[in-house]
């Protein structure tokens, strides 16, 4: 019975000793991989830019964004889809932790940067990957280094979408690149334009189209809330063809998606293009489907003079703006017809116009899909008499001025 005894003690002695020999092991595994990870060649940018390469996270992508900022400082921002909570942190070499995190589209606690002189970190420094698990328990993913020089007097922002890249992803490396996209949708040609006409802070998109029967541009803001521009039997909705979206409203990564009638009229999406947010801040972006509407270059001629119909694309979107102009010394005037029938005319008499800015500027929802200019003047006994008529399509108006010139 003792010998039992004491062979027991020997076989748990034995097995405290491989435990603690298999511990061991452990701890010298974790701290050469721990030393291995921190030796890690830094992330730096590709070669011949300014720009970093996308990373994955925990099966997502993240997109690195670079700015300018102010000498000596470093910001970074954190840019993320979805609602689950996600942060970034960083420690400086007085092992001091700067963070940031969003959740639900916000900023926790209303930090949206880490701002850091470049004298508090060392020449190499780690940032650290952090999202909501399983249960919603917050996990450290992974690590990156990072250069000091390569973040310096720079705005860095980690966009982190939920998933990877796609197809119709925004692969853009710098975030202020200007949009120039081409589409091709049932053999029509549709393109995505940006011009530096907007608002810092918002985004204005037009929507231009040929297309006959229903179509329409969606695009969802950060709260999967719908925005729509549409055009129905030749009127848009809204009546502008465009729409004004705060920049803070909108996704990290803008989806676009393109919309048209089918077989029996049923609303059909067609296809996708996914846009850097930042790619659309202080922009009016033009989405052209099917050819732009014709530029307006019409003569007509009358009593032998050549009456000269000509646009310029200076007009405000969503309105019809004719201008009249003659030389002729007696009663003349231009007359047209909103869709229920009631008659816009501007006219000279006397040496003078009325209206008196010889203009008149009216809602494109107020017109049909075409509208009808009538040309009068006065002849024998100075009897009021139409001498001609010139139909055009009413898409060819909108957002334009269109100048009639009637020469003596």
């Amino acid at each position: 019975m003792k010998k039992l005894l004491i062979s027991d003690r020997n076989n748990s002695k034995s097995l405290i000793v491989r435990i603690a020999n298999a511990v061991f092991i452990a701890a010298a595994l974790f701290a050469v991989t721990s030393q291995f990870a921190m030796a890690q060649a830094p992330h730096v940018p590709a070669p011949g830019t300014a720009g970093f390469s996308d990373i994955q996270v925990d099966g997502d992508r993240v997109k690195i964004l670079t700015a300018a900022g102010s000498p000596g400082k470093i910001k970074i921002k954190l840019s993320a889809d979805g609602s689950w909570w996600k942060m970034l942190r960083v420690y400086d070499k007085n092992n001091r932790a700067n963070w940031i995190e969003q959740e639900d589209g916000l900023y926790v606690n209303k930090k949206d940067v880490i701002e850091i002189d470049s004298s508090a970190l060392n020449d190499t420094f780690k940032l650290e990957f952090w999202k909501a698990k399983l249960f919603g328990v917050h996990t450290h993913i992974m690590n990156e280094t990072y250069r000091k020089l390569d973040f310096d007097g720079k705005i860095i922002t980690f966009v982190w979408r939920e998933g990877l890249e796609d197809e119709d992803s925004d692969l853009s490396e710098d975030v202020r690149t200007f949009i120039n996209e081409t589409l091709t949708i049932d053999g029509k040609e549709v393109t995505i334009k940006s011009e530096d006409k907007g608002k810092a802070g918002s985004t204005t998109i037009k929507f231009r189209t040929d297309v006959d029967w229903w179509t329409a541009i969606k695009l969802f803001d950060r709260n999967g809330k719908e925005k729509l521009i549409q055009k129905d039997n030749g009127s848009y909705n809204p009546p502008s063809g465009d729409l004004t979206i705060p920049i803070s409203s909108l996704p990290s990564e803008v989806t676009l998606e393109f919309w048209t009638g089918k077989l029996l009229g049923v609303h059909t999406h067609m296809t996708s293009k996914k846009l850097i947010r930042e790619r659309f801040d202080g922009r009016t972006i033009t989405i052209s489907w099917g050819a732009p509407a014709k530029v307006i270059d019409e003569t007509v001629k009358i009593d032998g003079k050549t009456v000269t119909i000509k646009s310029s694309d200076t007009g405000t979107t969503g309105y019809v703006t004719i201008k009249f102009t003659t030389s002729l010394a007696w009663w003349t005037a231009v007359k047209f017809f909103d869709k229920n029938g009631k008659a816009k005319q501007i006219q000279k008499v006397d040496g003078k116009y009325n209206p008196t800015t010889n203009t008149l500027k009216l809602p494109i929802s107020s017109f049909g899909s075409n509208i009808t200019l009538e040309f009068w003047t006065a002849k024998a006994f100075g009897v009021h008499t139409h001498m001609t008529s010139k139909v055009i399509t009413s898409e060819r108006f909108n957002g334009r001025i269109v100048t009639i010139d009637w020469p003596k």
